[in-house]
């Protein structure tokens, strides 16, 4: 994968972007929080600086990334409830979070007197939920021209995608 610096000389980072989405997709499904803190930047490629335009919907604004399908992908920036499960497909832009927002009923514990685990977190004992509200980042690079589709949710409940944000409200 580093070799001989081909990867620079063809500009071809697919087998960078696959390694890379699989650590996130690693991380994601773990439930675990992270901070990406990898190179994926190239100074090579970017452009001068009279010709850089910052604005976050700038078109050139990403011109020097490049493994950004494996970078930008949606996260949940704040869940009104307990995360149970995430999963992102790069290759389709799909993805699935989970959550639990109100504690099973006391009698239907016996599944979660078992061992917890980041797999199976603790549905009990924990404080009031202080939101009512989940937001998910949604890069526009994945939603921009194209439908957002939200299903599982419970009657009365309600979505809606802010582009300029990137937020997915639920």
């Amino acid at each position: 994968m580093n070799g001989e610096g081909e990867t620079f000389e063809t500009g071809d980072f697919k087998w960078q972007a696959r390694m890379m989405d699989a650590l996130i997709t690693a991380l994601e499904q773990s439930l675990i929080d992270f901070t990406e803190n990898f190179s994926w930047f190239c100074r090579g490629c970017s452009l001068p600086p009279s010709l850089l335009y910052y604005k976050w919907d700038a078109p050139s604004l990403n011109n020097s990334g490049r493994i950004l399908p494996s970078i930008f992908r949606p996260y949940a920036a704040k869940t009104a409830g307990i995360p149970i499960h995430f999963q992102y497909e790069m290759n389709t832009g799909t993805f699935t979070y989970a959550w639990v927002n109100s504690p099973p009923n006391p009698a239907s514990q016996t599944h979660l007197k078992g061992e917890k685990s980041v797999f199976k977190p603790p549905r009990m004992g924990h404080p009031a939920f202080m939101f009512l509200e989940t937001e998910i980042f949604l890069p526009s690079q994945l939603a921009h021209g194209r439908r957002v589709i939200v299903k599982g949710l419970d009657r009365g409940d309600k979505h809606q995608y802010d582009e300029n944000p990137q937020t997915l409200f639920i």
